[in-house]
């Protein structure tokens, strides 16, 4: 402890010493640092990095990195990439957001289990593996679609058996977790119960199930159409002329307001029947001659006229059997003449045949509705500007109406619809002081290690250019200070004896000055003090 408080006392001894400057820079540069731990370690504890996951493989990595870029948060790649590092303040909320959406997978090593074989591994334990890597590698490879955030596929091979006459088959199950705002087509899902099929030794298609997590099953055979019912390929095709119609608005849209700042929707119905018409049209004003009939009767001379009254009588036999000839007139002496004339013509007449069949799929009625994000405003409020989101003009929502009226080929008589309305989204707000902090913090927050690193390493520099090494110097060098000049308790010295003295002295304070020119100027501060 004497040691210590020696030591002590001599460093503020030596402080002391110091000029007024040093000292000041001395505390100063003391000050600094301590400011300076204090910053970095608040730093630490709000805006420094944690490990958002480790140990993760490469696919996974890639995906969540992919994420992040598209939620705009800033990260950092430890580890040849297995290490994800994001602000501490966001590690919570970004794990239970990608767990929503199946990141990571944890999936096993797939076949890759079997690159390092094992010679005490029995014929079950290897048929286990097999049938747990060939599940994981279904597994990533369903994943791999679009829609599909999280995939777990299930087989159940048969049991090895002499007896053939009925062997049992192979099943297969697969459970899909869809990502938010997405769903699987049916010819996606015929796609996953092939994959799954092709890939198991006697497995058919028909023995694959395939099932979402609320429990539907999605390759389910759908039963008759009832009469009117929209057949899978048209609805499919409604789809598809909405999702068109979306998408030409939403691109337009967003080179005008710039992204995420519209949202748009279209309805269409289609006309899905099936119309055929015949008609024929007869022109009475244009026919051609087809051809034409004449008769032409003509008789000369005189001729015997029957008499006698008309009738069934004069034709019955009598009682002989025989019929009576009727009675004859006198001849006529006058000649006789007869002559009959008749003309038929035929005509075609034109006609015209028509036979139209409607097209199927023609759009019947279109309806879309529009939200605009509101715009920022500045106000002034008691507690001085404030930004706040307010509706955009009456007028500009009325341009943006006719734009997606001319866009979508509007037709009143049809009934299409259109609806633009200018509405503060979620999550959007004006920028505030805050907001701006905080930008610029995650902004900082990878320089943040580095900044650490130098400014620790110069102050520490400093630290010890100024403070440590005249200390060091100082406890190394220090000695009472006597006055060469008083001399020395005892019996008077004589003047050669004074002379000596005198001279060491002077080539002491000589050589002081030349080794440390501050211990000098110290030297002689003191003894004008004295003086």
């Amino acid at each position: 402890m004497d040691a210590l408080r020696q030591i002590f006392q001599n460093l503020l001894d030596r402080f002391m010493q110091m000029p007024v400057a040093r000292r000041m820079t001395v505390l100063v540069v003391f000050v600094g640092m301590v400011a300076g731990g204090v910053f970095f370690s608040m730093m630490e504890k709000t805006g420094g990095d944690g490990v958002l996951f480790s140990n993760l493989s490469p696919g996974d990595s890639m995906a969540i990195q992919g994420r992040l870029n598209r939620l705009g948060v800033p990260y950092h790649l430890s580890k040849k990439g297995s290490v994800i590092r994001v602000p501490s303040g966001q590690v919570y909320a970004l794990r239970m957001e990608l767990a929503d959406e199946g990141l990571p997978r944890h999936h096993g090593a797939g076949f890759d289990l079997f690159n390092h074989p094992s010679l005490a591994t029995t014929d079950f334990v290897q048929r286990v593996q097999y049938l747990e890597a060939l599940q994981t590698e279904l597994d990533r490879t369903i994943e791999e679609m679009t829609p599909i955030a999280l995939a777990r596929v299930s087989i159940v091979l048969p049991r090895r058996t002499v007896f053939l006459r009925e062997p049992d088959q192979s099943h297969a199950s697969v459970l899909v977790r869809l990502k938010p705002g997405m769903t699987l087509e049916h010819p996606q899902v015929n796609g996953i119960v092939h994959l799954v099929a092709n890939a198991v030794p006697g497995l058919s298609a028909s023995r694959v199930t395939v099932v979402d997590t609320e429990g539907q099953i999605l390759n389910r055979k759908r039963r008759g159409l009832v009469p009117g019912e929209l057949t899978e390929a048209q609805l499919s095709y409604q789809r598809e002329v909405e999702q068109s119609v979306q998408h030409q608005l939403q691109s337009m849209l967003d080179k005008v307001l710039g992204p995420d700042q519209s949202v748009v929707r279209v309805s269409a119905e289609l006309n899905f029947r099936q119309v055929e018409k015949s008609s024929r049209t007869w022109d009475p004003n244009g026919r051609v001659l087809k051809d034409r009939e004449q008769i032409r009767e003509k008789s000369t001379g005189s001729r015997i006229l029957p008499i006698g009254v008309p009738g069934v009588l004069s034709n019955m036999p009598g009682a002989n059997g025989k019929v009576a000839s009727p009675p004859m007139g006198p001849k006529n002496t006058a000649e006789t003449r007869y002559s009959k004339k008749k003309q038929i013509a035929h005509y075609h007449v034109s006609h015209t045949d028509q036979h139209v069949t409607e097209p199927v799929g023609n759009l019947r009625r279109i309806s879309v509705s529009v939200l605009v994000n509101a715009v920022p405003v500045t106000i002034q409020s008691k507690t001085g500007p404030k930004t706040v989101m307010q509706p955009r003009d009456p007028k500009e929502i009325r341009d943006f109406t006719r734009i997606v009226q001319n866009a979508i080929g509007f037709d009143s008589a049809r009934g299409d619809q259109v609806v633009v309305l200018s509405v503060p989204f979620s999550g959007t707000s004006a920028p505030s002081p805050k907001n701006i902090d905080q930008s610029f913090q995650e902004k900082l927050a990878p320089f943040v290690p580095l900044l650490e690193i130098f400014l620790g390493g110069l102050l520490l520099v400093i630290f010890s250019l100024l403070v440590l090494r005249p200390l060091l110097k100082a406890m190394v060098q220090w000695k009472p200070e006597v006055s060469p000049m008083q001399p020395a308790e005892g019996p008077p010295l004589g003047k050669a004896e004074v002379a000596e003295t005198v001279r060491s002295s002077r080539d002491e304070v000589a050589r002081m000055t030349q080794e440390d020119p501050g211990q000098a100027a110290i030297v002689v501060r003191s003894w004008l003090k004295e003086k």
